[in-house]
């Protein structure tokens, strides 16, 4: 989605893989806030930044050390599948950082 050129005011996505052979298309003047899972292996997120940085995306990546996928699901910890996990301190500083990047773009609550 953060690839696709399509247009929207901001795109706030969290992701577990960022590997890509689409070209990137993404506007410079829709801000990206992209949430990388821990387990992400650092050389595809440093190529997803060299990408966006030279697409002249307004971005910024936030990992959160230890989250699991599904980290802001209360439920994800009885997911029976490894990688999946709810974590409080995860969820808490999301909500707030999806929070301001939406202050940011729309205007402070």
């Amino acid at each position: 989605m953060v690839r696709d050129g399509k247009p929207r005011a901001v795109l706030e996505q969290q992701i577990f893989a960022i590997v890509s052979r689409d070209p990137c298309r993404i506007r410079a003047d829709e801000p990206v806030q992209v949430v990388v899972k821990s387990f992400v292996p650092r050389e595809q997120v440093t190529a997803f930044e060299k990408e966006m940085t030279e697409a002249s995306a307004d971005w910024q990546v936030i990992t959160y050390g230890g989250a699991k996928h599904a980290f802001t699901n209360t439920a994800a910890d009885s997911i029976p599948m490894p990688g999946f996990g709810y974590s409080a301190t995860a969820d808490a500083r999301s909500w707030v950082a999806m929070q301001n990047l939406f202050d940011e773009i729309f205007g402070a609550r």
